[in-house]
């Protein structure tokens, strides 16, 4: 029987820009870990027939240490001096129509969280509008703005871990559906693995409009129009 096949997004910085390029490779279904960790191993594969070596699994699946401690759903962002889960923080900070805003999840856990918000929404037909943290008011397009920003923040606040993400060039979710899904924990590191190479990190970091503006330069343009 032939090996059933899917398609992920990876994260790639090269040439002073971020790419994000679709990649076919071998899918092992099943929820064990080791299964996972085959369709990454499929995966990174593929992308290395692009020359392309250093590359970090984002998730809860990666075998690399460091992938995992990234994982949103472990990632720490300190907010008013009390840390959060930066999933729980995401997800606490969307503003749906009537400027409704569930900010008690954010002492949930990460998974919690998100089953909480998902659920309020379904039950009360809530659209989402907007985006409020750390006393910004952020809109909804670009798409992943708010994630990505968040996240980059976190990091800044781990330099034990983010010093290290900067030693790769293309970063990977086994786990992100770019069919369905807007945010990449990967995408994210990209983001930052940019900011910290061109020594812009702290000037885009407390400028949100700085930070739009490097969207529309760098990362809009270089994506692929999948969603």
């Amino acid at each position: 029987m032939k090996q059933p096949q899917t398609t992920k997004l990876a994260f790639i910085v090269k040439d002073n820009k971020i790419y994000e390029k679709e990649y076919k490779f071998d899918f092992f279904g099943g929820f064990a870990l080791s299964q996972k960790q085959k369709t990454i191993d499929a995966f990174h594969k593929e992308i290395s027939k692009d020359g392309i070596l250093d590359i970090l699994e984002i998730s809860r699946k990666s075998k690399n240490q460091l992938g995992n401690a990234l994982s949103a759903f472990n990632l720490m962002i300190t907010l008013d001096n009390n840390k959060y889960p930066l999933e729980s923080v995401y997800q606490s900070s969307k503003v749906f129509n009537n400027n409704i805003q569930f900010i008690e999840v954010l002492n949930l856990s990460p998974l919690e969280a998100k089953r909480t918000i998902k659920e309020r929404v379904e039950k009360d037909n809530l659209i989402l509008t907007a985006f409020k943290c750390l006393g910004i008011d952020f809109p909804l397009f670009p798409k992943t703005l708010f994630y990505d920003y968040i996240y980059v923040v976190a990091l800044i606040q781990n330099p034990n871990i983010s010093k290290e993400i900067v030693n790769y060039y293309c970063y990977t979710d086994v786990e992100f559906n770019h069919k369905k899904q807007f945010a990449s924990q990967a995408r994210a590191c990209a983001i930052f693995k940019y900011l910290y190479d061109n020594d812009i990190l702290k000037e885009t970091i407390e400028d949100i409009n700085k930070f739009i503006q490097i969207y529309y330069e760098v990362i809009i343009p270089y994506r692929l129009e999948l969603l």
